[in-house]
């Protein structure tokens, strides 16, 4: 079963290996809002490239300035095929599930302090995966007809795993831990993304 850190969590673990540290030490498995996500562009070699604003609550700073508060991670995801990268369907307020993301740092060219980044490659031999939930939970089923078996009933429960509407490299899902994750960021994509809350513009910030 997969471990799951917050990104402040994964930043903070990885920056305190050191540059020594391996791939693998690097790697985490995180649930984040999508703030925004880029179509996919060609590179200039043969991959296509993604690029993802990510926040959840522990960028968030409720403390600070409105354009402070929340302090979006970017994802950087390449590929060679256009149609199996993310494609989100509602931004800002999707929630994506990352796993085998690589955690790196950047120095901006305008200057400031190292920024972190993740990065997902989605070609052999990487491991990296991910999942796209909607914003809000979809309607839970309607109650079973008075000529539905016991088992047909609990074919159609709200607790049993939802789908994702799009997935790569994620066979196995749906745990206990990752439903609790999947409703915590979604109580968050509504407290930062719902009417009235204002997302920050995310190229002032890159």
């Amino acid at each position: 079963m997969p471990v799951f850190e917050s990104l402040q969590q994964a930043v903070d673990r990885v920056q305190n290996l050191g540059g020594s540290a391996g791939y693998k030490d690097r790697e985490t498995n995180v649930f984040a809002v999508v703030l925004e996500c880029t179509l996919p562009r060609t590179t200039r070699g043969s991959d296509y490239v993604v690029n993802l604003q990510l926040v959840d609550d522990s960028r968030h700073h409720a403390a600070a300035a409105p354009e402070e508060q929340l302090q979006p991670v970017e994802l950087i995801v390449f590929s060679r095929q256009a149609d199996l990268m993310p494609q989100v369907r509602t931004q800002p307020g999707d929630i994506i599930m990352l796993r085998h993301v690589l955690v790196q740092f950047w120095d901006p060219p305008t200057g400031g302090p190292r920024r972190p980044q993740l990065f997902g490659k989605m070609n052999k031999p990487h491991n990296f995966g991910f999942l796209l939930y909607p914003a809000r939970a979809p309607p839970a089923p309607a109650a079973a007809s008075l000529g539905t078996s016991f088992l047909g009933a609990e074919a159609a429960s709200p607790t049993q795993r939802e789908r994702p509407y799009q997935s790569f490299s994620v066979s196995s899902y749906g745990s206990q831990q990752e439903k609790q994750k999947l409703e915590q960021s979604r109580a968050f994509s509504a407290q930062i993304c719902g009417p009235g809350h204002a997302v920050p513009d995310t190229a002032a910030i890159y």
